[in-house]
Formats: structure tokens, C-alpha cells, sequence
């Protein structure tokens, strides 16, 4: 399949992608609109580098937790290992708390700690919905 001109992503548009009028091929168009990293930067750092600027080093710090807020929803995600120093001792540890029927918790820490904390938290939403009537917000 051809496509029309060069894509360009347009939000707010009905379509998103906007052509324009030259001919390309469908992988064209594909890689106009890939996404992911950017390495632009790549000979800028290098010099830098050449003259002795130190660039931050990337550390292993523990818990990936990330939430994306959608339209209608909020998606949370969370690895499942659970640590202590250099050693894993969980690989399937729960991370993703539920606290009441529409609310969630993400946590990273001690272990014990999130449990109790995301516990006590449910039960006094709990009781405090079964006082007014009303759900948790």
C-alpha cells in the first residue's frame, strides 16, 4: 500500500495523522511516526564527555511503580520483587494495594510496613462508608 506525502501526528485532529501530497510507502510513513527514544544528542554528549563533564550514573534504586491517567480510568503497574540488599526474596510480591472498590494503592518499602499502613487505611474507609452511606471518593 502507498500512502500520501510525509505523516505527521497532529493532536486534537479527528485522524491524528495529516499526509501530504508526494508518494511514500507504507514502512515509510511507519518509521515518520516511530516513537521511543530519541538519540540526537549522542555527539553532543560525546564531546562533553572529551572534556571531562561527568554524567549522572543510572542506579538500581529498588520498586518500579508507574500510573498513566487515561480518559476514563487511571492504569497502575508495579514490578513484583521484593528485595533485601543485593537479595531477592520474593519474585511475586504484591505491590498494587486494594483499599476500597475504586481506590488502589502502589507501595514501595518495607513490606510489613505497606500492609499494615494499606490495612488500616481499607478498614477505616471501610467504616467510614458504612457511617455516611457513601462510597470512598
Amino acid at each position: 500500500a502507498e500512502y500520501m506525502g510525509r505523516v505527521s501526528f497532529r493532536p486534537g485532529t479527528r485522524s491524528h495523522y495529516h499526509f501530504n501530497s508526494a508518494r511514500m510507502s507504507y514502512i515509510e510513513a511507519l518509521n515518520q511516526n516511530r516513537g521511543g527514544f530519541v538519540f540526537d544528542n549522542h555527539r553532543r554528549n560525546e564531546m562533553l564527555a572529551g572534556q571531562g563533564v561527568k554524567f549522572p550514573i543510572a542506579m538500581k534504586t529498588g520498586t518500579t511503580i508507574c500510573g498513566i491517567v487515561c480518559k476514563d480510568a487511571v492504569v497502575l503497574g508495579a514490578d513484583t520483587r521484593a528485595t533485601e540488599g543485593p537479595i531477592v526474596a520474593d519474585k511475586e510480591a504484591d505491590k498494587l494495594h486494594h483499599i476500597a472498590s475504586n481506590i488502589y494503592c502502589a507501595g514501595a518499602g518495607t513490606s510489613a510496613d505497606l500492609e499494615h499502613t494499606t490495612g488500616l487505611i481499607a478498614s477505616n474507609l471501610e467504616l467510614h462508608r458504612l457511617e455516611t452511606g457513601t462510597q470512598p471518593r
